[in-house]
């Protein structure tokens, strides 16, 4: 976990190919303004990277929401951060109450992880100084010049703000830093589906998709 600071900016992606069999992995990059926050790469003061492969089904919301929730569990309970996430599914889940019930968390998918986040954000809540925890959805591949284009009409706005093209319209703006956050998650993301396949008997506590499921108790009726 990083230590107490005074805010971070958190980016997140999973990935999944459908190449061969299933992969699925998850990314994370958080920036800070403190250097002496760094990988062991020297360029990368003020960075921690993370990634790593899907443990259990793989699938990309899941992944997405791993990503989530390994963010989440690096920074300091204390600190203020923003949490930018491409997969609108993930931000819109992460708006729904914290506690929606046994009957609707049993129809979600990644059921433990979303437990586990619901958990994470509601201390965060209950913090003495009520740290600010900012959800907010950024427009993946901005690079991509139909794909950057803003529609009027979306629930979403990208957390770059935007910037006006000369019909008007608003666009991402691929140079701005929120844009290079994401792609750097999703390029770590990217890398490790090479990485080797986690066996669920094997995975550390806190990587096992049953970490923080439903408790659960199984009959038998006879006859």
């Amino acid at each position: 976990m990083l230590p107490l600071l005074e805010d971070v900016h958190a980016y997140t992606d999973g990935c999944t190919t459908t190449k061969g069999d299933v992969k699925s992995s998850w990314g994370v990059c958080i920036q800070t303004e403190n250097e002496l926050v760094s990988d062991t790469h020297p360029t990368n003061k003020g960075t921690i990277t993370l990634s790593g492969r899907l443990v259990g089904e793989q699938k990309n919301d899941i992944a997405e929401a791993y990503a989530f929730l390994r963010a989440l569990t690096e920074v300091n309970p204390s600190t203020p951060g923003s949490f930018y996430i491409d997969n609108l599914g993930v931000v819109q889940t992460a708006e729904q109450p914290l506690d929606p019930g046994v009957r609707q968390r049993a129809t979600h998918s990644a059921r433990s992880t979303w437990r586990r986040i619901r958990a994470l954000l509601r201390e965060l809540s209950r913090q003495i100084f009520h740290t600010r925890t900012d959800i907010k959805w950024i427009h993946s591949h901005a690079d991509d010049v139909q794909r950057r284009k803003w529609k009027p009409d979306a629930s979403h706005t990208c957390a770059c703000g935007g910037i006006k093209l000369e019909d008007g319209s608003l666009a991402c703006d691929p140079a701005h830093p929120h844009h290079i956050g994401n792609q750097l998650a999703d390029e770590l993301a990217t890398l490790a589906l090479g990485d080797e396949d986690i066996d669920i008997n094997s995975a550390r506590p806190f990587e096992s998709p049953v970490m923080g499921e439903e408790d659960w108790i199984m009959t038998i009726e006879e006859g």
